[in-house]
């Protein structure tokens, strides 16, 4: 188990395990491991009681969910603002580092199926790019 120096901003640190402040545990109320553990925990326990029809656990798993959710969507913008809008300690240098590397992290390829070829052919039907699929398929599972 890791352990995390971690500033409580009067200038003190205080050292903490990987269990009680993970990787992106964002100041406030709950960390959000242990929100979504909470909320995974009401889920079990819901569905274990689902055949019993009783509305109470229902209801109480439906406002775990909405504060775990709601908590979680607090803690991200409150980290996306953070990135945004750095506090005026932050060297420029941290804030431009920090602030590309969420816009680096949030880059998604998309890039799809790679054009497929037979007969030096491109095909633009959907059920003809199927049967090539379906020939490569058979072909790599045959020989």
């Amino acid at each position: 188990m890791h352990s995390y120096n971690v500033g409580t901003g009067l200038g003190q640190s205080t050292w903490m395990s990987e269990r009680e402040c993970p990787r992106h545990c964002y100041e406030g109320g709950l960390s959000q491991r242990s929100m979504i553990r909470q909320k995974k925990m009401g889920f079990n326990i819901w569905t274990s009681e689902k055949k019993s029809e009783d509305k109470k656990i229902t209801e109480q798993f439906k406002v775990v969910k909405q504060t775990v959710q709601r908590e979680l969507r607090r803690a991200y913008w409150k980290y996306v603002g953070d990135i945004v809008t750095p506090q005026e300690n932050d060297s420029q240098h941290s804030r431009m580092k920090r602030f590309w590397t969420y816009i680096k992290h949030k880059h998604t390829d998309n890039k799809g199926i790679a054009p497929m070829r037979q007969n030096g052919l491109l095909p633009s039907e959907p059920t003809e790019q199927a049967n090539i699929l379906n020939k490569q398929f058979q072909s790599a599972f045959s020989e």
